[in-house]
């Protein structure tokens, strides 16, 4: 029984060692989860939302431009 007892707490210490594998850490952070297809949409609307407030703020210049003149 004392020999089931040792093995038995031989095998926990072994399999708990703490250490992980620096290829298992790579690859978790590559998978694509489902949420990827989201925060690309998500992503492409930021972006098209810089864009038209750039415009806006280069029609507004041009308005303030042109107002200015007159």
């Amino acid at each position: 029984m004392k020999a089931l007892m040792v093995m038995a707490a031989a095998f926990l210490m072994a399999g708990c060692n703490g250490e992980v594998e620096p290829q298992a850490e790579a690859d978790a952070e590559e998978k694509e989860s489902v949420f990827d297809p989201m925060t690309d949409q998500l992503d492409k609307a930021k972006k098209v939302e810089a864009q038209a407030m750039q415009h806006k703020d280069d029609v507004d210049e041009a308005l303030k431009d042109a107002d200015g003149e007159n």
